[in-house]
This record gives C-alpha cells, sequence and structure tokens, in this order.
C-alpha cells in the first residue's frame, strides 16, 4: 500500500532546488559524526545506542526502513510545500558533503514541482497556530508519514498535489 510521508528539504527549503535537479531527497546524520550506512543498523534502539535521539531514530528508520518504492513524498519546509514526488529507489547511502555537511541518508525521486511553493500557513489543519498547536506538516520533525484522511483532505482542498501513482 502507497504511503505518504512528508520530509524537510533543509531549513526554508534551502536544498530543494538541488534534489529537484538531482531527482531526490536526502537526510543527514542528526550530527552524530561516524553513524555510517543505516543498513547496519537492526533496530531504533541500535540508533539510540549509536547516540541519536528518540525522535531521530525514528525519523531515521522511517527513512531507511519504512518509506518504500512507490511511496509519496511532500517537501515541505518553513510554511510552503515545494514539490510532491514518487520515491523510485531503495535507501542509499554517500559519506560525503553532497548535500549535508557529511553523511548523507538519500532516496531518488521523480519530483513534480510546485510553482510557486504552496504556501499553507493559512491553513490551520496543515500549519497550525505555533506554537501552541502545530498542524499536519508543520511538525518540528524531518520525516513524517500522513495518514489517508489528512491526505484526502490535502488533494481535496489543494489539487496542485494529486499526484498519478
Amino acid at each position: 500500500m502507497t504511503k505518504i510521508w512528508k520530509v524537510s528539504p533543509g531549513y526554508n527549503g534551502e536544498f530543494w532546488e538541488t534534489f529537484k535537479q538531482d531527482g531526490c531527497i536526502a537526510i543527514d546524520n542528526w550530527g552524530i559524526k561516524g553513524l555510517g550506512d543505516l543498513i547496519r543498523y537492526n533496530s531504533k534502539d541500535e540508533l539510540k545506542d549509536a547516540g541519536v535521539s528518540a525522535s531521530g531514530a525514528i525519523q531515521l528508520w522511517n527513512f531507511f526502513r519504512e518509506i518504500k518504492v512507490g511511496d509519496i513524498i511532500i517537501a515541505y519546509s518553513e510554511k510552503c510545500i515545494w514539490g510532491i514526488g514518487k520515491i523510485i529507489s531503495k535507501y542509499y547511502f554517500k559519506n560525503d558533503s553532497c548535500y549535508w555537511q557529511d553523511e548523507n541518508y538519500i532516496r531518488d525521486v521523480e519530483w513534480k514541482e510546485i510553482h510557486p511553493p504552496l504556501n499553507v500557513s493559512s491553513d490551520e489543519r496543515l500549519f497550525g497556530d505555533p506554537p501552541m498547536r502545530y498542524g499536519i506538516l508543520n511538525q518540528q520533525l524531518t520525516v513524517i508519514e500522513i495518514d489517508g484522511i489528512d491526505w484526502g483532505y490535502m488533494v481535496n482542498y489543494y489539487p496542485v498535489l494529486r499526484f498519478k501513482i
């Protein structure tokens, strides 16, 4: 079954243009130098044992293990949806500074750009009323799964998000 995920393309969408051009999405190592290829971790607990926070371990695990080829990615950051895409590769690791400072965890994506970026700051369901309540997309997490009810709301109110799988 296809799942929908929000993955941030960096603070204020700083890596969106690069990710779009390279046809990928990437996340970093949560500041844990030497974390290495995630393939060597068999559980979220092992990531935590390596020094990753509980929240970081969940997000890395979701990016590495839970996101599947064919899943939909929403590139969202700082009030805007930058693009939507379909995952077309398994996770892979690059130990260089191609995007983030050190280690990069990457998945290839077939992107559909949303131009101009869709500002959802006036939509309380998606953005919320920070800092009192955060919306579906405006959670302080890099990688989150969007449930089917919320996805239905999003494509109903924002037809530009409709993406053929």
